[in-house]
């Protein structure tokens, strides 16, 4: 057993859980858990899964999933060289640079005045402006122009014919609205039929919910496209080449991850609670 898996177990005893206590709260298989005390990670489906259980895993028995994560990295199967970048992107500023933000400030602040005042001179010049112009556009708009003033009968009835024309052909060409209906639930496998999608320029949108991450794939047309941890200020949007079928989306904390269709929000926790979860999107 190693040290990652000997520190949730001796969680989970103090907790007062047994496997089949936490296998209900966490909604993971039994053997999984198992296999996370023992070490065995290659018991898992694959390391996307490893780093997911081990967080809900740790999370449940009142551990910091994240900070367990950091702590044990070393132990851990490799991120893929995409991930590590991700991470990388999503480390806080550090002292050093808040003290170069705050340096700057102390160092211009006693050029504020003049600043403001010249802001104020460029609000108060544009607004002389753009009442100037509106005035010169006014003056412009009463002076009728000869040439257009006469208009007859019938062209009249032509023009109002065409505009009426132009409305029902408008109104008859509108398209139907695009829509995302969940046809099916097995465990933690969803599938989800999409209707009415535009030909081209289609997008899914990964985020998740303030103060959480999740492990996330996508696989378009059957081949993957990302791999990475999405947050709430690092979202994913993936643009769904012309002719695509179907999109599969694996989160590994799917109650905290949001899915947009063309910016439309689709509801993946309509009656499943599991945690970790494959989200099959098939166009129609």
């Amino acid at each position: 057993m190693d040290e990652v898996g000997q520190k949730l177990r001796a969680a989970r005893i103090a907790k007062g859980y047994t496997l089949d206590d936490l296998q209900k709260i966490t909604k993971i298989q039994k053997r999984y858990l198992i296999a996370i005390e023992e070490g065995n990670f290659d018991a898992l489906p694959g390391n996307f899964y490893v780093r997911a259980f081990i967080k809900q895993y740790a999370d449940s028995v009142g551990l910091d999933g994240s900070k367990l994560l950091q702590q044990y990295e070393d132990a851990l199967p490799s991120l893929t060289p995409r991930e590590k970048v991700h991470q990388e992107n999503q480390q806080p500023i550090s002292r050093e640079q808040k003290n170069t933000s705050h340096s700057w400030w102390v160092r211009n602040r006693r050029y504020m005045p003049q600043i403001i005042i010249i802001a104020l001179v460029v609000i108060v010049i544009g607004g002389i402006w753009i009442i100037a112009a509106k005035r010169n556009h006014t003056e412009q708009a009463a002076i009728p122009q000869t040439s257009s003033v006469k208009i007859s009968s019938s062209s009249a009835s032509k023009s109002t014919s065409s505009v009426s024309h132009s409305s029902s052909s408008s109104s008859s060409s509108q398209s139907p609205q695009l829509d995302v209906k969940q046809t099916s639930v097995n465990g933690g496998m969803q599938t989800f039929t999409i209707t009415n999608a535009p030909q081209n320029n289609n997008q899914i949108t990964l985020s998740a919910l303030p103060n959480a991450s999740s492990w996330t794939s996508v696989s378009v047309g059957g081949r993957v496209v990302y791999q990475g941890v999405i947050t709430a200020t690092a979202p994913q949007t993936i643009n769904i080449p012309n002719g695509v079928k179907q999109v599969i989306v694996k989160s590994g904390n799917a109650p905290k991850t949001t899915v947009k269709i063309n910016n439309k929000d689709v509801n993946i926790n309509n009656g499943v609670s599991t945690t970790v979860r494959t989200l099959t999107f098939d166009y129609k």
